[in-house]
């Protein structure tokens, strides 16, 4: 997890923004209302990306605030169940047009 902590180059503000997002990423974990996490991990995914524009793809997905997010937006919806999942699939290719 070493390579997300590259803050070195952070001007202190951004350094400042950057350690909000991971407090976001740890309050969120209480949630219970996806559309607000939704949101929430909207609004911070594309924070990350200003704050590291360099950074490609895999890093983004990988990174331990969008980890937490997508594992409460998992949580939430019960995608987490192979089970749930798989009978959500199934659902909607049945009724796609």
């Amino acid at each position: 997890m070493d390579e997300y902590e590259d803050t070195d180059n952070l001007p202190e503000n951004e350094k400042d923004q950057y350690f909000q997002l991971i407090s976001s990423a740890l309050q969120v974990q209480l949630a219970c209302n996806l559309s607000g996490v939704v949101h929430s991990f909207s609004r911070d995914i594309s924070k990350l990306r200003e704050l590291f524009p360099q950074k490609g793809t895999d890093w983004y997905n990988h990174h331990p605030i969008c980890v937490l997010y997508s594992s409460k937006i998992g949580s939430l919806t019960g995608s987490e169940s192979t089970r749930f999942f798989r009978e959500a699939y199934d659902w909607c290719v049945i009724r796609k047009p």
